[in-house]
């Protein structure tokens, strides 16, 4: 029987790593003859509490929700289901959140998917490619008969949340204070837009009307079609505050003319 190419042997050793049913891979050993189990099983521990790591960075609100030991816990039932696809480990976490919304044991706790998910756009935003967003001063010279056929073009860290809790709220208090305020999860829902101007990720709460208005920009259409589809969301959406919004939130990196009008 001949003995596993070098690239077999990685190759079992990575597929064995999150599988704690797998025997230790053929080909691997240990030297002065201690066990191979016990000295792989410490690759094993130290890859799921490495990547626990990674994701107690990521989301530190959820942390302080369920707790630590019982966030470790969850985190590694992810962990074991879901381990990395890549090396990039600034991409991993993206699934969590649809991990959460079907666990079993924290079915109670209906609003925590949606709040992971306000955590994962704030970790994609602060990742994302750089972008130079337009200031106020840039939109001057757009002649006024112009506005209504403008589109935009959003810089790559922007994010949206629409969410039948106060996911906002939620996120604040536990971020930023002191003694957290009881939300209550029948609240009303929340819009979130998120985005990075520099090296600060900013997060902040919007309107439905603004919420829809920014959705049907990012498909492309212009001004005026997006302020319809706001409109038939919420009676009081305002164009101009919208905007404003989106300038101050750095989230314009070009205008165009042109779109469905």
């Amino acid at each position: 029987m001949t003995s596993p190419s070098l690239n077999e042997t990685q190759r079992d050793f990575a597929n064995c790593l999150l599988d704690h049913q797998q025997p230790v891979p053929p080909g691997i050993g240990a030297p002065n003859g201690s066990s191979a189990e016990k000295r792989f099983s410490i690759y094993r521990n130290n890859v799921v509490m490495s990547l626990t790591d990674v994701l107690t960075a990521y989301f530190p609100v959820v942390v302080r929700l369920l707790g630590e030991e019982y966030f470790y816990a969850l985190a590694r039932e992810f962990v074991l289901a879901h381990p990395p696809a890549t090396p990039v480990l600034t991409q991993y976490g993206a699934r969590f959140a649809g991990f959460i919304s079907s666990f079993p044991p924290i079915t109670d706790l209906p609003y925590l998917a949606d709040v992971t998910r306000l955590e994962w756009l704030r970790q994609r935003a602060y990742h994302a490619a750089d972008g130079d967003a337009l200031g106020a001063a840039d939109f001057k010279n757009v002649a006024p008969s112009n506005v209504p056929r403008l589109c935009f073009r959003f810089h790559p860290s922007v994010g949206l949340l629409r969410s039948k809790f106060p996911v906002f709220d939620i996120w604040r208090t536990n971020t930023f204070d002191k003694h957290i305020r009881t939300i209550p999860a029948t609240a009303p829902g929340q819009a979130v837009l998120i985005s990075r101007v520099g090296m600060s990720v900013r997060t902040l709460s919007i309107e439905p009307g603004t919420h829809a208005f920014i959705i049907a920009l990012e498909k492309g259409e212009n001004l005026a079609s997006a302020a319809q589809r706001a409109f038939t969301v919420a009676d009081e959406f305002n164009l101009q505050i919208a905007t404003a919004v989106l300038i101050n939130m750095g989230a314009i990196t070009a205008i165009t003319e042109g779109g469905p009008r």
